[in-house]
């Protein structure tokens, strides 16, 4: 257990700043008529002429509720991109402070660092995609104010060890970052209990993977109360539309579904493990906690432009430092993944003609 002054870590402008205050969020008691925000009182034609509670209490509720976390510890955002963005502009000064990640990893924290004009520091990964926990520490920087961690890890799948995570928050005196966007579809387990361990330590999560709802935009910000109170302060009032709460309450009411979705998922991703060994121009499919498998090909931008000629889009990894000739494979519906079976069939066969014709 750890606990550190956040308020030394976060940018002093933020500490002082007064955040804005809607009309909405001043009024916290029962009415029936609402003549303070300047809303068209009409609603004849889709009902949305009301901003949206801000706090979104009841959607945090259940959220918590479903965590076991308090629902002062959870913060919504339009996406986890939003919330990442968010988190950065709350601590990092631009022009001297540093983020610091792994690579391969989630492309969107360097492109938050430079937006937000902030050093971006990246420690490779082993080989095989295992984390070189000792290396990763003497790495730190004294620039680097966060460490930004996936977990599974996206692109490669690869998980981080909860016991690392720990030693990350009581040795660092930064702010960690775990990025829980296919913990779902993980046997290891969330690290959301941990917040109440080390207020150092900040969880991000999503509508988009396992709930299978990536149109509707929402994410999770998980963190001790404080470090939510400077987060809230640079959160745009109403940043969660109507819209998206509803249809997050009605996922949300729907366990078994979820439930289902993944058993599938997981059923299929086995499957495509076992297929995927089959092909000749398969060098090494990678061990993943996510729904997707990162693939290492022999050839793997022909047989990505294969794939797309067969109308199969896979995402082509060749071009990133540590994922060379590899491609990522997101597991499908059954259905799905027999057409994209089938496209690698064909491919195989057309290299085998192409070669005896040789």
């Amino acid at each position: 257990m750890r606990r550190i002054d956040i308020s030394a870590l976060v940018r002093p402008n933020i500490e002082k700043l007064v955040a804005y205050s809607s009309a909405r969020s001043e009024f916290t008691g029962q009415a029936n008529i609402f003549l303070d925000a300047n809303e068209n009182p009409y609603d004849e034609i889709l009902s949305y002429n009301r901003y949206p509670d801000t706090y979104y209490s009841e959607l945090r509720s259940i959220i918590a509720k479903d965590l076991s976390i308090d629902i002062d510890q959870i913060m919504l955002t339009n996406g986890s991109d939003e919330g990442i963005d968010i988190i950065v502009r709350a601590f990092c000064e631009p022009s001297r402070d540093h983020l610091m990640t792994v690579e391969p990893g989630f492309g969107m924290f360097k492109v938050v660092a430079d937006i937000n004009d902030i050093g971006y520091r990246t420690y490779r990964l082993n080989d095989d995609y295992s984390l070189d926990e000792q290396g990763l520490i003497d790495s730190i920087a004294p620039e680097t104010k966060l460490i930004f961690l996936c977990s599974p890890n996206n692109p490669t799948g690869s998980s981080i060890s909860h016991q690392f995570i720990e030693r990350l928050c009581t040795e660092f005196n930064g702010i960690v970052i775990i990025d829980e966007a296919y913990i779902e579809f993980s046997d290891k387990g969330s690290v959301v209990s941990l917040i109440n361990e080390y207020n150092n330590l900040i969880i991000t999560q999503t509508f988009s993977k396992a709930l299978g709802a990536a149109g509707i935009r929402l994410g999770k910000v998980i963190a001790d109360t404080e470090v939510l109170v400077y987060l809230n302060k640079i959160r745009m009032p109403y940043n969660i539309s109507t819209n998206t709460s509803e249809e997050a309450l009605r996922l949300l009411k729907n366990e078994d579904l979820k439930k289902k979705m993944i058993k599938e998922i997981n059923s299929e991703k086995e499957d495509m493990y076992q297929r995927l060994d089959d092909y000749d121009q398969v060098i090494e499919v990678y061990p993943s906690d996510a729904n997707f498998y990162l693939v290492k090909f022999n050839g793997a931008s022909k047989i990505y432009e294969s794939l797309l000629q067969a109308g199969v889009v896979v995402r082509s990894f060749s071009r990133k430092k540590g994922c060379e000739d590899c491609l990522r494979i997101t597991i499908g519906t059954q259905e799905q993944n027999n057409k994209f079976y089938k496209a690698m069939e064909q491919i195989h066969s057309n290299i085998e003609i192409n070669e005896k014709s040789q």
